[in-house]
């Protein structure tokens, strides 16, 4: 027992002395789906959100997505560079996510699932079971909401058409997912691509 003590003391002894990493240096994704007041499965209410991102410019530098992947933001101030993306495509990131961003200048990057979008039957189903909730707790946005959160500056990106499990597809069945998720007829703009 003495030499797994003596182990732990030299391990301490070495992180009190070893460089710390630099916070500049740290890149950090918050995924959210949902934003409301009262859904089960909400990632956040509306007012932890406010207090999410009012934190998150104090302390951090909040970018897009595409910024972070692309590493086109140069960050000289020290702080870490977070992002943040919604997915699926629910109302609630419109009605109470949209006007907290624009309030505090903050862009996100928002992944439609662009058959809950389009109200698939089948897509709304696998959803709901998904959260475990009822039918009418799944809200979808519809295409001109999601054009708008494109005009407010928002990035917007393709999540699959049905939201399956990509891993326990085949390579044809994941690349079919992928092509549908971009070539709907009432998509409102070209996603973005990291």
């Amino acid at each position: 027992m003495g030499w797994k003590r003596a182990l732990k003391r030299a391990a301490l002894a070495a992180s009190r002395v070893a460089p710390r990493p630099d916070p500049a240096t740290r890149r950090i994704v918050f995924c959210y789906h949902s934003v409301h007041p009262n859904r089960g499965f909400a990632s956040s209410t509306p007012e932890i959100f406010e207090r999410h991102v009012q934190w998150l410019k104090a302390h951090c530098n909040v970018t897009t997505l595409a910024d972070i992947v692309a590493n086109r933001n140069t960050n000289n101030s020290g702080r870490p560079l977070v992002a943040l993306t919604f997915d699926d495509g629910y109302e609630d990131n419109h009605s109470y996510a949209l006007p907290i961003l624009s309030k505090h200048g903050v862009k996100a990057t928002f992944f439609i699932t662009a058959g809950l979008v389009d109200r698939d039957p089948a897509v709304l189903r696998r959803l709901q079971w998904l959260w475990g909730c009822r039918p009418d707790d799944v809200v979808p946005l519809n295409w001109e909401q999601v054009r708008e959160l494109h005009a407010s500056g928002m990035d917007i990106g393709a999540h699959t058409y049905s939201h399956p499990n990509l891993a326990r597809l085949s390579a044809v069945e994941a690349a079919d997912e992928l092509r549908r998720s971009y070539l709907q007829p009432s998509k409102p703009c070209t996603p973005v691509r990291g």
